[in-house]
């Protein structure tokens, strides 16, 4: 904050000049006065910053930004084959998109992305894309949709006991 009070002083003398002039009726005397200008919007700025409204603001327009740029797109609700289950990491959702060779390429802007994936039970996956969709996914869909999800785990993916898929994620985990 102190750079950008310093940037202010030396590139918007003009500015706050003229903003000292009209609420003070004078002509401003040198840099204190124009710090004069400056203390409350900064003193509320820091207030803000202090109680976590400057967060919050942030955060609401984060979410509105998101949700306008996913107001076009559509729900696909994507079933696994009944011999393969996913696994649920404890970073889910992750937004990707198609490389020209096919590959998938995972973690870029929502403007970027061809879309979003999240698992919801070990049994399906929801997308956010283009076009709504209901169907069951390839078996080697399912395979590389885990993988991401061992990549994308901070700490922990999560499986139903005894399942087959504690093997893939020690393997995964192993790197083979």
């Amino acid at each position: 904050m102190h750079a950008l009070r310093k940037e202010m002083l030396e590139n918007e003398q003009l500015m706050l000049s003229a903003e000292f002039r009209r609420r003070y009726g004078l002509e401003p005397a040198g840099t204190e006065s124009l710090e004069l200008v400056l203390r409350q919007p900064f003193q509320t700025w820091q207030e803000f910053e202090r109680t976590g409204a400057l967060l919050r603001v942030s955060l609401e327009q984060n979410f509105y930004r998101v949700r306008s740029a996913l107001e076009e797109l559509a729900v696909q609700v994507l079933h696994i084959p009944v011999d393969k289950e996913l696994i649920i990491s404890d970073a889910p959702a992750f937004t990707f998109a198609y490389n020209s060779d096919g590959t998938m390429a995972i973690r870029m802007a929502i403007g970027d992305s061809h879309g979003i994936f999240l698992p919801i039970t070990s049994k399906c996956f929801v997308a956010i894309r283009s076009e709504s969709k209901d169907e069951e996914l390839l078996p080697g869909l399912v395979d590389n949709l885990n993988r991401i999800q061992v990549q994308l785990a901070e700490r922990q993916v999560y499986y139903r006991p005894g399942s087959p898929v504690k093997r893939f994620v020690e393997a995964c985990r192993d790197g083979r």
